[in-house]
């Protein structure tokens, strides 16, 4: 009814669809050339642009399931956090751009703008920058950087299928070498088996840059920020952990990994060189509990998926500005063959949930307290989170609905039964102690609107 085809990545209107995004933008204050990158709804009728090729819809469910929940999102959204997510770094903004025919025509990129820290990061913008400009995407700004790639904000020309704007991963260039992030054929099969959860970065495609041999991955563009950046515990995480070759043979295999992971954590100092906002203003109890909800339902979302994640940590979880968490980095995503390939998720959730409970912004914090000496003990846990995180008056925030015993209790329970692999065992434990969360939340919100 409103578009009559797809090009460059955008759809183009009908007549009434010029009317009706005309009215939206008159009403909504953005204009009607940015309606599809800034405003949800359009967003997802973009990203619904392929049904215009008039084929069979049939398998096409999958794909239009994920786009309308990442609209509608009546599990993920949290509005909450929404309101707290800060405001584009300006040194972060994306480069303008103009267009003259079918060139796309961009400033030069500098140090310290368009997201680009050091010479380091520069010289590999420049070395990659011209092979995607072939392949029809025009850079933008760096969006970040891991131990195995760069991603880039990237205008799409390439593909009518993407959306406008897209997320470009591309193997990490230190010095003259490159870290290799994941292969091709192995990320389009991860790709596949994970786009049936919304809470996941999508995969558009994959390949190598014509001259350069450099991997890269098209991805959905979100936008937000990772977790560490956002609770200020960038560069304090385990090390990068790579998708392991084949099953776990062992627990005691896992728990090594585990450990060799943490033990190698001083080595991500290097991320606190990059440019971050945290969150605007104090979370309160209910927020971080919207916080730590999200992580759990997309960990268990994973997992009935038939996969682990392995690398789980803040740092590879970005919050939206919408208020949507979403799984950025699928480079260690793995099939689970037994319990044993899902010890390291349970066991970095352990460390996380401690990060996030206790790095968080909270009103009149105590002293930070270091995980180490709380995860392998119940009672310093406790004596923690009343030392370092004061939940204020639970009873009276909630009109007597939950008491700070109920709350602490939920908490250390998942911290413990996650750090002592009671979960791998009892998926449906898991489970409960989730359903418990989500009960203890809605319980604390007195007006607040709340979508689960």
């Amino acid at each position: 009814m409103l578009y009559e085809s797809r090009k460059s990545g955008h759809l183009i209107p009908s007549t009434m669809g010029c009317i009706f995004e005309d009215m939206v933008s008159e009403s909504s204050g953005i204009p009607r050339s940015e309606l599809m990158d800034r405003h949800p709804y359009f967003r997802m009728l973009n990203k619904l642009g392929f049904l215009l090729r008039g084929h069979g819809f049939g398998g096409d469910a999958a794909e239009v399931r994920v786009a309308a929940c990442e609209y509608l999102d009546t599990i993920y959204l949290r509005l909450s956090l929404a309101g707290a997510m800060p405001e584009v770094a300006p040194a972060m903004a994306p480069m303008e751009f103009e267009r003259t025919g079918r060139k796309v025509r961009t400033v030069v990129p500098r140090i310290g703008s368009f997201g680009i820290v050091d010479a380091q990061d520069l010289d590999a913008w420049k070395m990659v920058s011209d092979s995607f400009s072939d392949l029809g995407f025009t850079l933008l700004r760096q969006l970040g950087m891991g131990e195995f790639g760069r991603v880039y904000e990237a205008l799409n020309d390439n593909s009518p299928n993407y959306p406008g704007r897209v997320a470009l991963k591309v193997d990490r260039i230190v010095g003259k070498k490159k870290n290799a992030i994941l292969e091709a054929e192995a990320a389009m099969s991860v790709g596949r088996a994970l786009a049936r959860a919304p809470h996941l970065m999508r995969l558009y495609d994959t390949g190598k840059l014509k001259g350069q041999r450099y991997t890269y991955h098209v991805l959905q563009l979100i936008n937000g920020d990772t977790l560490d950046n956002l609770v200020g515990v960038t560069g304090t995480e385990h090390a990068s952990v790579s998708r392991p070759p084949s099953a776990r043979t062992s627990e005691v295999e896992a728990r090594a990994e585990f450990e060799r992971a943490v033990s190698l954590r001083s080595g991500e100092l290097w991320r606190r060189q990059r440019m971050a906002l945290p969150f605007t203003h104090a979370l309160s109890p209910a927020m971080v509990m919207d916080l730590l909800t999200s992580v759990l339902l997309w960990m268990e979302a994973v997992h009935d998926i038939g996969y682990a994640i392995n690398d789980l940590k803040n740092g590879n979880l970005m919050m939206s500005r919408r208020g949507q968490l979403k799984g950025i980095d699928l480079d260690s995503y793995a099939p689970v063959h037994s319990p044993k390939d899902k010890v390291t998720d349970f066991m970095f959730l352990a460390v996380s949930v401690i990060l996030l409970l206790f790095s968080a912004p909270v009103a009149n914090r105590g002293r930070n307290v270091p995980w180490e000496g709380l995860i392998e003990s119940e009672a310093r846990l406790r004596d923690g989170l009343s030392e370092a995180w004061p939940f204020g008056n639970v009873e009276l925030q909630s009109d007597g609905r939950v008491t700070r015993d109920e709350l602490t209790n939920v908490l250390v329970d998942l911290v413990h039964r996650s750090r002592h692999l009671i979960y791998t065992k009892r998926p449906e434990l898991f489970a409960e102690d989730i359903a418990r969360m989500v009960s203890v939340k809605h319980r604390l919100l007195n007006e607040e609107l709340v979508i689960d």
